[in-house]
């Protein structure tokens, strides 16, 4: 997932709408990126940034600013955020909130730093539960990139460069 949303956004494409539905596993090492019904360019022709706005993707998976006032996104922080519900959805087969908005109780905790407070159970991420928090930082500007993650101790696994294939077009 994390090797799509690279190569899309290295074409200047953000998806702002990654979930578990969205992801088709082909073979057991391939994983392909699909629907990209809400995805939207964050750059020009001439590599200028365009600002994304609107209320798109899924609820549950959709970022903060994407539903609270006054916050804006570039572009890849959405996905990235996504990317993070989806790894707590995949490692744990639970969510964390049904929606990144105030009116959702364990969001609001989360927002607020209150993790003990959540019905959430942060230890049951084990060692990827750093990784988790950087990905589901509420403000985008903060939230770790594509690249960072690729380089997260979490992430990093000794594997050899014909286990993952290359991003196709």
């Amino acid at each position: 997932m994390i090797f799509g949303l690279d190569y899309i956004h290295s074409r200047n494409v953000v998806h702002r709408d990654i979930k578990p539905r969205n992801l088709f596993l082909k073979s057991p090492n391939k994983l392909k990126i699909g629907d990209f019904g809400m995805a939207e360019f964050f750059r020009d022709k001439d590599g200028k940034q365009i600002w994304i706005s609107g209320a798109h993707g899924t609820l549950g998976f959709a970022a903060p600013e994407v539903f609270i006032r006054g916050l804006e996104s570039k572009g890849p922080p959405l996905d990235v955020w996504s990317a993070g519900v989806v790894l707590v959805d995949l490692l744990t087969k639970n969510q964390l909130w049904r929606g990144a908005r105030m009116g959702d109780v364990n969001f609001a905790k989360y927002y607020n730093k209150d993790y003990d407070g959540m019905t959430f159970d942060w230890r049951s991420l084990g060692g990827a539960t750093s990784l988790v928090r950087k990905m589901l930082n509420v403000q985008s500007a903060y939230r770790i990139t594509i690249d960072e993650i690729l380089s997260d101790p979490w992430f990093v696994v000794d594997i050899a460069d014909e286990t993952i294939g290359k991003c196709e077009e």
